[in-house]
Formats: C-alpha cells, structure tokens, sequence
C-alpha cells in the first residue's frame, strides 16, 4: 500500500526535507504498512528533532555572544575614561658606556643621562601628575607646572618637584640616593632641599646626610665629560670610573672605604688608574680587560 505523504500541519522548508528523507528511507527498506499512516505521529516526532538541532544552534549562538560580551568588558575595562589604556606605555632610553645622552620629554623638561644609565617615561603625561623612572644618575630641568607635580622614582625612593633643576645619582648596587639641587626645591622624603643643597638617603628613604651648602655645579659637570670626587669612597669612584671606560676595576677590599678625592676630564684609563693607586698609597696593575688597585690599607 502507498503511505499517504500529506499532513495537514505546515512547516519550514527543514520540516519538508525531514519528512522527505523520512519516506525515501522507508521505501528503500521496502517495508509495508499493514495499517493507515499515522501523519500525526510523524509529525510530533519530526518536530521533535527540529527542536532538538534548533537548540544546539541557539546554544551556539548564545555561547558565542557571551564570548564577545566577555571581551567587550575586559575591552572596557583596560580603556581610559577618553579611550586610552589606563597604563600608559612607557619609553625607554638609555646611555651607554663612556656617553651621555640627553633626552626632552613632552612637556619641555630636559634630562641628561650620565653613562650607564636608563631613564623609562611616557609619551604624555597624565592630566595631574608627571612621573619618570631613572636607574642610574642624570640631570634634570624640569618644566614649571603647579597643576603637575614631577616625581622622579629611583626604586623605592621617590623625588618630588615643581620646577627646578636638580642631579640625582641611584645606580643599582649604591647604598644610598643621592640629590644635588641646583635650582628651585626638591623634596627627598620628608626634607626639602633648596640651591645648593645636597641629601643622601637610603634605599627605603631615610636621609643619612645633609649638606646645606655645597658647589652644586660640581655635580654635573659629568655632562662635559669632566668627573669630580670629593670624599667618595674607592669603591664608588671605581664603580663610576667602569661606567666611562668599559673596564673592570677592582680595589682590594682593605682599600674599598678609602675616600677619593680627585678630579677627570677626559685622561687616559691608565693615567687614571695610577693617581688613584698613588691616593691610597698603593699600585695599579692591569689584566688584559680590568684593573686591580693594590695596597696594604689607607694610611691617612
């Protein structure tokens, strides 16, 4: 007997190519129906399997939306009130061994970079507030700005100013920062330093020294390629003296805590190393990349 392929419910085209599907199966199987054929039972379970791919599609779609809610918010959330990320990318410049590098930022301030040393900034600062990061030591003259203070961060330490010129000196490995104000006030911590006064603090910002008059311009000389020591200790002059002539150099232990006091401008490595020997009554001698000052202690 034929099987009647009518029902009187309508569908979608999806309902007509299921049903389709249905009979050719049947046929092929060549199986008869001994009884009438129950469209509405057809229908029902038809309809059924409709239901069923229709949800997995919704399903889909639904998990597709929350996905892009999800990035949309995290989006959001990074964004700045006027659209720009709310980290401001930082640039970074350094100076290398034996040079100098001056760099002006955005708002007209001006830093040298003494050699060895690394300043990272923004491309623009934020509305209320300046902010640089400087490992090393450098010279700055910071544009007058009230509505935004300029804070310099050397690790822990932060220097704060309004518009002055000033040198700080914070290389990895120093056991103090040390400010040199040259114009203007600076704040190291809870001191303020005006021109021609000079604070040394700890890494964690407690001030260990206060000098209320110094030559001030003796502290950047540095930029003409000129360096000035007075009362430094061997060791901090030999870690300055590595950073100009790309050496090693190495004084004994007994002498570490010698105190320098001397000036360079541009000599020789060599003519350098024996007047710091001849200070602290010791000899210099060279390898074949560094040099180690010898001697049997300060004898002062």
């Amino acid at each position: 007997m034929k099987r009647k392929r009518s029902i009187k419910r309508k569908e979608d085209g999806k309902l007509d190519d299921l049903v389709g599907r249905y009979f050719k199966k049947a046929e092929a199987s060549g199986v008869e129906d001994s009884g009438e054929f129950d469209g509405e039972k057809v229908f029902h379970r038809i309809s059924r399997n409709i239901a069923g791919q229709k949800r997995r599609i919704w399903m889909r779609w639904a998990a597709a939306a929350s996905i892009a809610a999800l990035l949309g918010v995290l989006f959001l959330w990074q964004q700045g009130p006027a659209g720009h990320s709310s980290v401001a990318a930082m640039t970074e410049r350094s100076a290398g061994i034996g040079r100098t590098l001056q760099v002006q930022l955005e708002d007209g301030t001006i830093v040298w970079l003494n050699a060895g040393s690394t300043l990272r900034y923004p491309a623009t600062f934020a509305a209320d507030k300046r902010e640089v990061f400087i490992e090393g030591e450098a010279y700055l003259e910071v544009s007058q700005d009230a509505a935004r203070p300029f804070s310099v961060h050397t690790g822990d330490v932060v220097t704060k100013v309004l518009g002055t010129s000033f040198n700080i000196t914070a290389y990895p490995g120093d056991r103090q920062v040390e400010v040199t104000v040259l114009t203007g006030k600076v704040s190291l911590g809870n001191t303020v330093l005006t021109q021609g006064q000079q604070a040394a603090c700890t890494q964690n910002g407690a001030v260990v020294a206060f000098n209320k008059q110094i030559d001030a311009a003796e502290a950047i000389l540095w930029k003409d390629h000129k360096v000035v020591y007075n009362g430094k200790r061997l060791a901090q002059v030999a870690a300055s003296l590595e950073r100009w002539y790309g050496v090693e150099i190495r004084p004994d232990a007994q002498l570490a805590d010698c105190t320098i006091s001397a000036d360079f401008t541009s000599e020789p490595v060599d003519s350098v190393m024996a007047v710091l020997a001849q200070l602290v009554n010791g000899k210099a001698v060279r390898t074949a990349n560094s040099y180690r000052i010898t001697g049997e202690g300060c004898n002062y």
